[in-house]
């Protein structure tokens, strides 16, 4: 009896980590729609944030300097 279970874990387990990828698959498509949406959106907003960032990097250089 012990011996049928055994057998069975690696397709169980297979069974399972290919719906857990699944999930993963489709999360990861939801995210990466959701940023799409942001960055279209607020695409000035990130790209003056990044500038501003960037600004301040070479300011805190110059004074080290």
């Amino acid at each position: 009896m012990q011996n049928q279970s055994v057998s069975t874990w690696p397709y169980f387990l297979k069974a399972a980590f290919c719906l857990v990828h699944r999930g993963v698959k489709s999360m990861q498509e939801k995210f990466k729609k959701l940023l799409c949406q942001v960055a279209s959106s607020q695409r000035q907003e990130i790209k003056l944030t990044l500038h501003i960032v960037l600004l301040n990097v070479r300011l805190n250089l110059a004074e080290l300097v």
